[in-house]
């Protein structure tokens, strides 16, 4: 309602009171959207400013969050600095985020005018160079995810590709945040671009532990054909990983003679592994085992899982291993057969 009133306030009163103003065509500019309150706020916000501020601040609505370094390198203005304790001191709906008013953050109907500004003045090359800028500068400084995000609303493909090859590991292996790996890669494939054989493996892991297993089985096919095409693209370490995932994949989506048949030969092979991995591939076979009815083999091989392999496992690995939510659900399944 006050907006509307600011916007009545700008015809003549005299004209209202002769009727010769058209409110009603006033009020039919206005709708109340969203998209409505961030025209009206921000041209009255950024009237009478600098065209060079303007744009300044366009280019800034990019990223989320800012702070004058990063706005310097972006858009190449050394008076970034002074022009951001300008708008603040001015409340022109630009934010400080911390006690020592580092990093800013524009209103949000602020910066949705001024994305969509974006849109019409910045051409789509200096869209995505002002992001490139703004990902390199975030990963210079070691803050990768939020490089990678950027370097993903860049269509920066290559980078966000090199920059997943970093970041998969650390994300799935040691913090178990499978739903943003997930996300990224997902998002460079929609681009046409395939990830490195190494987070493809990553990505089938996140897929499996936050149960989607048809998809799981899926990006494991594609693999494995990538992996069949460029045969030096694939170390043995990673194609015993692969083998793994299908293996996990195989207990989940019910194919359970295949996974029965590559857990055994897998055991048969003695390949050097940790005690968890060993554990889980006879696991597997035990369930295997069960599936065609054979209680007293199934048995057996737990039994070898618990006094080999389980029983030498940290019990917190269980918990912290990425593979532990599938792995376990799989182990108490087999140690508590149904009584018929």
């Amino acid at each position: 309602m006050r907006l509307v009133q600011v916007l009545l306030a700008e015809l003549d009163s005299s004209a209202i009171a002769s009727g010769s103003a058209d409110v009603a065509q006033v009020l039919q500019r206005f709708g109340g959207d969203q998209g409505d309150m961030a025209r009206v706020l921000t041209n009255r916000v950024l009237h009478g400013f600098d065209p060079e501020i303007v744009q300044f601040m366009v280019a800034l609505s990019l990223v989320r969050d800012f702070n004058a370094e990063l706005a310097r390198h972006m858009t190449g203005r050394p008076e970034s600095h002074a022009w951001l304790e300008m708008l603040v001191s001015r409340n022109v709906l630009t934010f400080p985020l911390d006690s020592s008013r580092r990093w800013y953050r524009f209103h949000t109907l602020l910066r949705e005018f001024l994305l969509a500004e974006a849109g019409e003045r910045m051409t789509a090359e200096a869209r995505r160079d002002r992001l490139v800028r703004a990902a390199l500068w975030y990963r210079d400084r070691g803050e990768h995810a939020t490089a990678l995000d950027i370097a993903l609303d860049a269509g920066a493909s290559d980078l966000a590709k090199d920059l997943l090859d970093q970041l998969a590991h650390v994300v799935v292996g040691d913090h178990g945040e499978m739903a943003s790996l997930i996300q990224w890669v997902d998002r460079l494939m929609r681009s046409g671009v395939q990830p490195s054989p190494q987070v493809h493996a990553w990505y089938i892991w996140a897929l499996c532990d936050s149960l989607q297993y048809e998809r799981a089985r899926h990006a494991l096919d594609d693999l494995d054909r990538r992996v069949a095409e460029e045969p030096g693209c694939a170390s043995d370490e990673l194609r015993e990983r692969l083998l793994f995932l299908r293996m996990m994949v195989g207990v989940f989506t019910d194919r359970l003679d295949e996974v029965l048949a590559q857990a055994m030969a897998w055991l048969g092979r003695s390949v050097a592994a940790d005690a968890l991995t060993v554990a889980a591939i006879t696991t597997f076979a035990a369930i295997g085992e069960l599936h065609l009815g054979n209680l007293n083999t199934a048995r057996l091989l737990m039994e070898r899982a618990e006094r080999r392999s389980i029983a030498r496992t940290a019990p917190m690995a269980w918990r912290g291993s990425a593979s532990s939510v599938p792995v376990w659900r799989s182990a108490r399944h087999v140690r508590r057969p149904p009584t018929n």
